[in-house]
């Protein structure tokens, strides 16, 4: 049976390479997963970094190992390492949020602030985490909504192209909802004539999109998943009218969606690494 579990979440490719020479050379069994090698519709470089996964067994010999390793690194690392040139502030900071750095940068760190007499107090140190986790929290409500703006623009060119189908326009938005044309199409068939009612019909449609719209900005993350599944089901009534580019661009909006919400929830991740980390 498999048991290896998450050691480490590495950020850079060197100290990767470091801890796995360090477990190679101590015939210490191991898997790794490189996150920055991933297809990503979204540049974001807090997803480019390397999970180590070692046995449960091996976590206190591991730690032991590094132990020594970063002591003897520090020492390698020298009076002219840049942590030499971080203010007061940026070192306490990285004391305090030790998850982009080394074992042997925050050995360092810790050495400077004692040498210049610097604040290490528990109230400090979550001052500075807490400012951390507050700016993590932004970014993840900013890139919450960004991702719920999607449902916005499906809503608004789906009522365009209910208008353009009363005026006779023949053009459409291909991310508009397909099952507005459906009911376009029945109401149709029923009155004889394309009118008021099926705009208003559409309106009423798309106003469920506006509503997951509204709910996500509010930091409620389901809301995304409903919609995606809404979505889901318009692209599947497409593909049953053959509509096969309608069908392409509500996959790739279903995709940003996803990839949206995958990246938000990595954050929170993060942040609640930066919570429990003592």
């Amino acid at each position: 049976m498999n048991n290896f579990i998450d050691y480490k979440k590495i950020p850079s490719d060197d100290s990767a390479k470091d801890l796995i020479l360090l477990l190679e050379k101590n015939k210490i069994h191991f898997e790794i997963e490189d996150r920055s090698q991933r297809f990503s519709l979204v540049d974001d470089p807090t997803d480019d970094f390397f999970i180590v996964r070692i046995k449960v067994e091996d976590f206190k010999t591991v730690d032991e190992l590094v132990q020594v390793q970063s002591k003897s690194e520090v020492d390698l690392l020298g009076d002219d390492h840049y942590l030499h040139t971080f203010s007061n502030e940026d070192i306490i900071d990285t004391i305090a949020n030790p998850e982009d750095w080394s074992r042997a940068e925050i050995k360092l760190a810790k050495n400077i602030a004692q040498q210049r007499k610097i604040d290490l107090s528990i109230k400090k140190l979550n001052k500075f985490k807490q400012k951390n986790i507050d700016e993590n929290n932004k970014k993840a409500g900013k890139l919450l909504k960004n991702t719920s703006n999607w449902f916005i623009l499906i809503a608004i060119f789906s009522v365009i192209n209910s208008v353009f189908l009363v005026v006779e326009l023949p053009i459409k938005f291909t991310l508009g909802l397909g099952i507005s044309e459906f009911t376009n199409g029945i109401l149709l068939a029923f009155t004889g004539k394309m009118g008021l009612l099926n705009i208003v019909v559409t309106v009423f449609i798309s106003l469920i999109y506006v509503v997951f719209w509204y709910l996500a900005r509010k930091k409620m993350e389901w809301a995304l998943i409903a919609g995606v599944i809404f979505y889901g089901f318009d692209t599947i009534l497409l593909l049953v009218f053959q509509d096969f580019l309608s069908v392409a661009v509500h996959i790739v909006i279903i995709v940003f969606i996803l990839i949206g919400h995958i990246k938000i929830q990595r954050k929170k991740m993060r942040r609640r690494e930066a919570e429990g980390h003592e």
